[in-house]
Protein backbone atom coordinates (compact mmCIF):
# COMPACT_ATOMS: atom_id res chain seq x y z
CA UNK A 1 0.00 0.00 0.00
CA UNK A 2 1.75 2.99 -0.93
CA UNK A 3 1.63 6.37 1.73
CA UNK A 4 -0.97 8.81 1.58
CA UNK A 5 -1.03 12.34 0.65
CA UNK A 6 -3.51 14.97 2.75
CA UNK A 7 -6.11 15.99 0.85
CA UNK A 8 -6.77 19.63 0.12
CA UNK A 9 -9.50 19.13 1.79
CA UNK A 10 -10.72 23.16 2.56
CA UNK A 11 -12.73 22.01 5.60
CA UNK A 12 -9.18 20.52 7.19
CA UNK A 13 -7.18 23.06 6.38
CA UNK A 14 -6.21 25.76 9.06
CA UNK A 15 -7.57 29.08 7.90
CA UNK A 16 -8.04 27.98 4.76
CA UNK A 17 -4.34 29.10 4.06
CA UNK A 18 -5.19 32.73 4.33
CA UNK A 19 -2.88 34.54 2.14
CA UNK A 20 -0.01 36.26 4.30
CA UNK A 21 0.12 40.00 4.38
CA UNK A 22 2.29 41.47 2.20
CA UNK A 23 5.30 43.76 3.01
CA UNK A 24 2.87 46.74 2.95
CA UNK A 25 0.47 45.15 5.15
CA UNK A 26 -2.11 44.92 2.92
CA UNK A 27 -4.94 42.87 3.91
CA UNK A 28 -5.02 39.12 3.93
CA UNK A 29 -7.43 37.93 0.88
CA UNK A 30 -10.50 36.32 2.68
CA UNK A 31 -10.89 32.47 3.23
CA UNK A 32 -12.50 30.18 0.68
CA UNK A 33 -15.78 28.46 1.79
CA UNK A 34 -15.57 25.17 1.99
CA UNK A 35 -16.39 22.51 -0.83
CA UNK A 36 -19.12 20.32 0.00
CA UNK A 37 -18.81 16.65 -0.23
CA UNK A 38 -20.94 15.07 -2.87
CA UNK A 39 -23.90 13.09 -1.69
CA UNK A 40 -23.19 10.50 -3.96
CA UNK A 41 -20.54 9.37 -1.50
CA UNK A 42 -20.82 7.00 0.93
CA UNK A 43 -21.69 8.81 4.51
CA UNK A 44 -18.68 6.82 6.28
CA UNK A 45 -15.27 6.04 5.23
CA UNK A 46 -14.69 6.62 1.27
CA UNK A 47 -11.48 6.60 -0.61
CA UNK A 48 -13.51 8.40 -3.84
CA UNK A 49 -14.91 10.61 -1.38
CA UNK A 50 -11.27 11.67 -0.15
CA UNK A 51 -10.24 11.90 -3.83
CA UNK A 52 -12.88 13.72 -5.15
CA UNK A 53 -12.94 16.41 -2.55
CA UNK A 54 -9.38 16.63 -3.46
CA UNK A 55 -9.60 17.66 -7.21
CA UNK A 56 -12.65 20.23 -6.58
CA UNK A 57 -11.15 22.11 -3.50
CA UNK A 58 -7.98 22.19 -6.24
CA UNK A 59 -10.09 23.45 -8.71
CA UNK A 60 -11.78 26.16 -6.61
CA UNK A 61 -8.38 27.37 -5.29
CA UNK A 62 -6.58 27.58 -8.82
CA UNK A 63 -9.17 27.69 -11.51
CA UNK A 64 -6.97 29.72 -13.90
CA UNK A 65 -3.95 27.24 -13.44
CA UNK A 66 -5.88 24.15 -14.42
CA UNK A 67 -6.23 26.01 -17.67
CA UNK A 68 -2.57 25.73 -18.67
CA UNK A 69 -1.76 23.18 -21.42
CA UNK A 70 1.23 20.97 -20.75
CA UNK A 71 3.10 18.97 -23.77
CA UNK A 72 2.92 15.13 -23.64
CA UNK A 73 5.86 13.88 -25.27
CA UNK A 74 4.30 11.45 -27.34
CA UNK A 75 0.55 10.32 -28.78
CA UNK A 76 -1.76 9.46 -26.01
CA UNK A 77 -2.92 6.51 -27.99
CA UNK A 78 0.30 5.14 -28.25
CA UNK A 79 1.71 5.46 -24.49
CA UNK A 80 2.79 2.08 -24.22
CA UNK A 81 5.00 2.00 -26.98
CA UNK A 82 8.34 2.08 -24.18
CA UNK A 83 7.04 -1.19 -22.60
CA UNK A 84 6.65 -2.46 -26.28
CA UNK A 85 9.99 -1.66 -27.12
CA UNK A 86 11.39 -3.03 -24.14
CA UNK A 87 9.68 -6.35 -24.75
CA UNK A 88 10.64 -6.46 -28.42
CA UNK A 89 14.48 -6.30 -27.78
CA UNK A 90 14.37 -9.12 -25.06
CA UNK A 91 12.48 -11.13 -27.73
CA UNK A 92 15.17 -10.09 -30.09
CA UNK A 93 17.80 -11.78 -28.41
CA UNK A 94 15.90 -15.48 -27.98
CA UNK A 95 17.13 -17.66 -30.38
CA UNK A 96 17.43 -16.87 -34.06
CA UNK A 97 15.44 -18.09 -37.63
CA UNK A 98 12.69 -17.24 -35.13
CA UNK A 99 10.81 -14.25 -37.44
CA UNK A 100 12.10 -11.06 -37.44
CA UNK A 101 11.24 -8.75 -34.37
CA UNK A 102 9.51 -5.56 -34.41
CA UNK A 103 11.47 -2.20 -35.15
CA UNK A 104 12.56 -0.46 -32.28
CA UNK A 105 11.57 3.05 -31.81
CA UNK A 106 14.00 5.39 -32.26
CA UNK A 107 11.76 8.30 -29.98
CA UNK A 108 14.17 8.65 -26.59
CA UNK A 109 12.03 6.98 -23.81
CA UNK A 110 9.66 9.10 -21.93
CA UNK A 111 10.80 9.39 -18.41
CA UNK A 112 7.99 11.90 -16.87
CA UNK A 113 9.57 15.44 -18.14
CA UNK A 114 13.05 14.87 -16.90
CA UNK A 115 14.43 15.17 -20.57
CA UNK A 116 11.25 14.49 -22.17
CA UNK A 117 8.94 17.08 -23.09
CA UNK A 118 6.04 16.18 -20.66
CA UNK A 119 5.06 18.23 -18.25
CA UNK A 120 6.33 21.29 -20.27
CA UNK A 121 4.36 24.20 -20.86
CA UNK A 122 2.89 24.07 -24.33
CA UNK A 123 3.41 27.79 -24.52
CA UNK A 124 6.97 26.75 -25.18
CA UNK A 125 6.57 24.32 -27.67
CA UNK A 126 3.63 26.10 -30.30
CA UNK A 127 3.98 23.12 -32.49
CA UNK A 128 4.40 20.31 -30.53
CA UNK A 129 1.03 18.30 -31.14
CA UNK A 130 0.37 16.35 -28.01
CA UNK A 131 -1.02 18.23 -25.23
CA UNK A 132 -3.66 18.07 -22.07
CA UNK A 133 -4.71 20.74 -19.63
CA UNK A 134 -3.32 20.50 -16.16
CA UNK A 135 -6.94 20.28 -15.20
CA UNK A 136 -7.49 17.50 -17.40
CA UNK A 137 -4.82 15.47 -15.99
CA UNK A 138 -5.90 16.06 -12.70
CA UNK A 139 -9.11 14.97 -13.07
CA UNK A 140 -7.30 11.59 -15.35
CA UNK A 141 -5.19 11.27 -11.73
CA UNK A 142 -8.41 11.04 -9.34
CA UNK A 143 -10.41 9.08 -11.99
CA UNK A 144 -6.94 6.38 -12.26
CA UNK A 145 -7.23 6.27 -8.02
CA UNK A 146 -11.05 6.09 -8.47
CA UNK A 147 -10.29 2.53 -10.24
CA UNK A 148 -7.67 1.47 -7.98
CA UNK A 149 -9.61 1.22 -4.81
CA UNK A 150 -12.04 -0.70 -6.82
CA UNK A 151 -9.30 -3.28 -8.20
CA UNK A 152 -9.47 -6.57 -5.74
CA UNK A 153 -6.11 -7.47 -6.52
CA UNK A 154 -4.28 -4.03 -5.49
CA UNK A 155 -5.86 -4.83 -2.23
CA UNK A 156 -4.70 -8.84 -2.38
CA UNK A 157 -8.56 -10.14 -2.15
CA UNK A 158 -11.37 -11.52 -4.21
CA UNK A 159 -14.59 -11.04 -4.33
CA UNK A 160 -16.49 -12.24 -7.11
CA UNK A 161 -15.26 -12.32 -11.06
CA UNK A 162 -16.51 -8.88 -12.37
CA UNK A 163 -16.20 -6.95 -9.30
CA UNK A 164 -13.57 -5.02 -10.98
CA UNK A 165 -15.52 -4.51 -14.09
CA UNK A 166 -18.50 -3.31 -12.19
CA UNK A 167 -16.22 -1.38 -10.24
CA UNK A 168 -14.86 0.46 -13.74
CA UNK A 169 -18.37 0.76 -14.84
CA UNK A 170 -19.37 2.89 -11.74
CA UNK A 171 -15.81 5.18 -12.55
CA UNK A 172 -17.52 5.88 -16.30
CA UNK A 173 -20.70 6.48 -14.36
CA UNK A 174 -19.15 9.06 -11.49
CA UNK A 175 -17.35 10.85 -14.88
CA UNK A 176 -21.23 11.08 -16.78
CA UNK A 177 -22.55 12.53 -13.35
CA UNK A 178 -19.81 15.39 -13.35
CA UNK A 179 -20.07 16.28 -16.67
CA UNK A 180 -23.54 17.04 -15.99
CA UNK A 181 -23.06 18.70 -12.65
CA UNK A 182 -20.30 21.19 -14.40
CA UNK A 183 -22.77 21.96 -17.39
CA UNK A 184 -22.61 25.62 -16.90
CA UNK A 185 -18.66 25.58 -17.03
CA UNK A 186 -17.49 24.72 -20.59
CA UNK A 187 -13.81 24.32 -18.88
CA UNK A 188 -14.73 22.52 -16.51
CA UNK A 189 -16.54 19.49 -18.96
CA UNK A 190 -13.63 19.61 -20.91
CA UNK A 191 -11.18 18.47 -18.25
CA UNK A 192 -13.76 15.84 -17.60
CA UNK A 193 -14.09 14.63 -21.39
CA UNK A 194 -9.95 15.01 -21.51
CA UNK A 195 -9.94 12.32 -18.96
CA UNK A 196 -12.69 10.47 -20.55
CA UNK A 197 -10.50 9.78 -23.73
CA UNK A 198 -6.97 9.59 -21.74
CA UNK A 199 -9.15 6.70 -19.71
CA UNK A 200 -10.13 4.91 -22.33
CA UNK A 201 -6.58 4.97 -24.24
CA UNK A 202 -4.10 4.53 -20.39
CA UNK A 203 -6.56 2.04 -18.12
CA UNK A 204 -6.38 -1.92 -19.65
CA UNK A 205 -10.00 -1.90 -19.46
CA UNK A 206 -10.38 -5.81 -20.23
CA UNK A 207 -12.49 -6.18 -17.06
CA UNK A 208 -15.09 -3.48 -17.91
CA UNK A 209 -15.48 -5.38 -21.69
CA UNK A 210 -16.36 -8.89 -20.09
CA UNK A 211 -19.05 -8.00 -17.59
CA UNK A 212 -21.98 -9.77 -17.64
CA UNK A 213 -24.70 -7.28 -18.55
CA UNK A 214 -23.41 -6.56 -22.34
CA UNK A 215 -26.65 -4.65 -22.70
CA UNK A 216 -26.13 -2.11 -19.57
CA UNK A 217 -22.57 -1.55 -20.94
CA UNK A 218 -23.58 -0.30 -24.43
CA UNK A 219 -26.44 1.91 -22.51
CA UNK A 220 -23.29 3.36 -20.75
CA UNK A 221 -21.04 3.49 -23.74
CA UNK A 222 -23.68 5.31 -25.75
CA UNK A 223 -24.51 7.70 -22.24
CA UNK A 224 -20.64 8.62 -23.32
CA UNK A 225 -21.08 9.21 -26.96
CA UNK A 226 -23.52 11.68 -26.22
CA UNK A 227 -21.52 13.24 -23.66
CA UNK A 228 -18.72 13.53 -26.55
CA UNK A 229 -21.13 14.83 -28.59
CA UNK A 230 -22.67 17.31 -26.48
CA UNK A 231 -18.95 18.69 -26.06
CA UNK A 232 -18.55 19.51 -29.45
CA UNK A 233 -21.53 21.29 -29.60
CA UNK A 234 -20.84 23.54 -26.35
CA UNK A 235 -17.43 24.19 -27.99
CA UNK A 236 -19.20 25.43 -31.50
CA UNK A 237 -21.96 27.30 -29.49
CA UNK A 238 -19.17 29.34 -28.10
CA UNK A 239 -17.06 29.79 -31.21
CA UNK A 240 -14.43 27.51 -29.82
CA UNK A 241 -14.61 24.79 -32.73
CA UNK A 242 -11.97 26.32 -34.85
CA UNK A 243 -8.10 25.62 -35.82
CA UNK A 244 -6.92 28.42 -33.83
CA UNK A 245 -9.19 28.07 -30.72
CA UNK A 246 -8.62 28.96 -27.42
CA UNK A 247 -8.84 24.85 -26.95
CA UNK A 248 -5.57 24.02 -28.02
CA UNK A 249 -5.81 20.45 -28.10
CA UNK A 250 -8.96 19.95 -29.83
CA UNK A 251 -8.27 18.39 -32.91
CA UNK A 252 -5.83 16.01 -30.80
CA UNK A 253 -9.17 14.87 -28.42
CA UNK A 254 -11.46 14.73 -31.66
CA UNK A 255 -9.01 12.59 -33.03
CA UNK A 256 -8.40 9.96 -29.74
CA UNK A 257 -12.53 10.05 -29.96
CA UNK A 258 -12.46 8.96 -33.70
CA UNK A 259 -10.25 6.09 -32.64
CA UNK A 260 -12.91 5.12 -29.85
CA UNK A 261 -14.46 3.02 -32.20
CA UNK A 262 -11.74 0.37 -32.17
CA UNK A 263 -13.65 -0.43 -28.56
CA UNK A 264 -16.99 -0.69 -30.56
CA UNK A 265 -16.31 -3.57 -32.12
CA UNK A 266 -18.15 -5.90 -30.37
CA UNK A 267 -20.97 -2.81 -28.95
CA UNK A 268 -22.80 -0.46 -30.66
CA UNK A 269 -22.38 2.35 -27.97
CA UNK A 270 -19.78 3.80 -29.63
CA UNK A 271 -20.99 2.66 -33.62
CA UNK A 272 -21.91 6.24 -34.92
CA UNK A 273 -19.53 8.80 -32.97
CA UNK A 274 -16.62 8.49 -35.49
CA UNK A 275 -18.63 9.87 -38.58
CA UNK A 276 -20.19 12.37 -36.55
CA UNK A 277 -16.50 14.11 -35.15
CA UNK A 278 -15.69 13.80 -38.83
CA UNK A 279 -18.12 15.76 -39.16
CA UNK A 280 -17.59 18.56 -36.87
CA UNK A 281 -14.23 18.24 -38.04
CA UNK A 282 -14.91 19.19 -41.42
CA UNK A 283 -17.43 21.51 -40.85
CA UNK A 284 -14.73 23.63 -39.07
CA UNK A 285 -11.49 23.06 -40.89
CA UNK A 286 -10.27 21.16 -38.09
CA UNK A 287 -7.19 18.53 -39.00
CA UNK A 288 -7.23 15.65 -37.43
CA UNK A 289 -4.06 13.50 -37.38
CA UNK A 290 -2.71 10.42 -36.34
CA UNK A 291 -5.66 8.17 -37.38
CA UNK A 292 -5.19 4.41 -39.07
CA UNK A 293 -6.09 4.79 -42.93
CA UNK A 294 -8.97 3.05 -42.42
CA UNK A 295 -10.74 5.52 -40.30
CA UNK A 296 -13.15 7.22 -42.67
CA UNK A 297 -16.53 6.67 -42.09
CA UNK A 298 -17.76 4.24 -44.75
CA UNK A 299 -21.34 6.67 -44.27
CA UNK A 300 -21.17 10.05 -44.40
CA UNK A 301 -23.54 12.86 -42.49
CA UNK A 302 -25.94 14.71 -44.28
CA UNK A 303 -25.29 18.63 -44.42
CA UNK A 304 -28.78 19.27 -43.94
CA UNK A 305 -32.21 17.21 -42.70
CA UNK A 306 -32.44 13.92 -40.82
CA UNK A 307 -28.97 12.52 -39.37
CA UNK A 308 -27.53 16.24 -39.74
CA UNK A 309 -25.29 17.99 -36.88
CA UNK A 310 -27.97 19.50 -34.61
CA UNK A 311 -28.11 23.42 -34.53
CA UNK A 312 -25.84 23.77 -30.95
CA UNK A 313 -28.44 26.11 -29.66
CA UNK A 314 -31.44 23.36 -30.14
CA UNK A 315 -33.24 22.21 -27.26
CA UNK A 316 -32.04 24.41 -24.67
CA UNK A 317 -28.23 24.63 -25.90
CA UNK A 318 -28.40 20.60 -25.12
CA UNK A 319 -28.90 19.31 -28.80
CA UNK A 320 -27.70 16.00 -28.13
CA UNK A 321 -30.06 14.93 -25.19
CA UNK A 322 -27.50 14.47 -22.86
CA UNK A 323 -29.15 15.54 -19.58
CA UNK A 324 -32.12 13.56 -20.75
CA UNK A 325 -30.00 10.24 -21.89
CA UNK A 326 -28.29 10.48 -18.11
CA UNK A 327 -31.57 10.74 -16.95
CA UNK A 328 -32.97 7.93 -17.95
CA UNK A 329 -29.67 5.70 -17.80
CA UNK A 330 -30.26 6.33 -14.24
CA UNK A 331 -33.32 4.59 -13.90
CA UNK A 332 -32.31 1.90 -15.52
CA UNK A 333 -28.61 1.47 -13.74
CA UNK A 334 -26.92 2.15 -10.82
CA UNK A 335 -25.01 5.10 -11.83
CA UNK A 336 -21.97 6.46 -9.96
CA UNK A 337 -21.06 6.68 -6.18
CA UNK A 338 -19.06 4.28 -4.20
CA UNK A 339 -20.58 1.18 -4.21
CA UNK A 340 -18.01 -0.73 -5.43
CA UNK A 341 -14.92 1.23 -3.61
CA UNK A 342 -12.94 -1.35 -1.28
CA UNK A 343 -12.88 1.43 1.31
CA UNK A 344 -16.32 1.54 2.07
CA UNK A 345 -16.81 -1.86 2.80
CA UNK A 346 -16.66 -3.29 6.63
CA UNK A 347 -13.83 -4.42 8.01
CA UNK A 348 -14.94 -8.18 8.36
CA UNK A 349 -16.30 -8.01 4.96
CA UNK A 350 -12.63 -7.44 3.64
CA UNK A 351 -11.18 -9.62 5.96
CA UNK A 352 -13.31 -12.49 4.71
CA UNK A 353 -12.25 -11.18 1.16
CA UNK A 354 -8.56 -11.33 1.93
CA UNK A 355 -6.30 -14.21 0.90
CA UNK A 356 -5.03 -14.17 4.12
CA UNK A 357 -8.04 -13.23 6.37
CA UNK A 358 -6.69 -9.80 6.59
CA UNK A 359 -7.83 -6.18 6.71
CA UNK A 360 -5.77 -5.18 4.48
CA UNK A 361 -6.89 -1.19 5.69
CA UNK A 362 -6.69 -2.37 9.30
CA UNK A 363 -5.33 0.09 11.89
CA UNK A 364 -3.74 3.29 9.90
CA UNK A 365 -5.33 2.55 6.44
CA UNK A 366 -8.45 3.49 7.91
CA UNK A 367 -7.35 6.17 10.67
CA UNK A 368 -5.70 8.36 7.69
CA UNK A 369 -8.85 7.59 5.56
CA UNK A 370 -10.77 8.90 8.08
CA UNK A 371 -8.36 12.02 8.19
CA UNK A 372 -9.35 12.67 4.48
CA UNK A 373 -6.10 11.51 3.34
CA UNK A 374 -6.14 10.31 -0.51
CA UNK A 375 -5.37 6.83 -0.65
CA UNK A 376 -2.99 5.87 -3.72
CA UNK A 377 -2.00 2.53 -4.10
CA UNK A 378 1.66 0.98 -5.52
Amino acid sequence: MAPKRKSTDAAGDSASKKSKATADNAPAAPALPPVPRSKRWSKGVSGSANADMEYRTMMARNPGSAWEFVCQCRPIADADDDDDDEEDEDEAGEGEGEGEPKKKSDRPPCDHGKTCLCTKPSAEHPEHPYTLTLGGIQKFSTTAILCSLRDPDAFDMYIYNDFYGYGLLEVVGNLLLDFEEVKNDWKQQWFICEAMVVFFHRVELAPLFMIDDSEGLEQFLHAIRTMFLSMMATLERNDLLKPDSEVKNVGMIMSLLVRLGEFAEDFEGFDDLPKYIHAYAAKHNIVLRDLPEDSEPEDSVPATGKGSLPEPTAKKNDPWGFSAELKKLGKEQRLGGDHHDITTMSGPERKKAHFDGKDPLAGEGIKALKEGLVMQLA
